[in-house]
């Protein structure tokens, strides 16, 4: 069931969990479930991938990141 939220972005509801789109994407889009299972598998390669995605955003001029979290 998708609601509609008065503000953000739309949000699916069962119960009492509630996901946002991309979430629910990373269960059942064949793609984006594996990459969550690697990465649930192995915290050091998300930490490699993140620490490069970051070093990255800053080479291209992101410096107001931490500002962001």
């Amino acid at each position: 069931m998708l609601n509609e939220a008065k503000k953000g972005k739309p949000q699916l509801q069962k119960l009492a969990h509630i996901m946002q789109v991309c979430d629910k994407a990373l269960v059942e889009d064949e793609v984006f479930n594996q990459i969550a299972k690697e990465y649930a598998g192995a915290q050091s390669l998300w930490f490699r991938d993140f620490a490069y995605a970051w070093v990255r955003f800053q080479e291209l001029g992101c410096f107001d990141l931490r500002m962001m979290l």
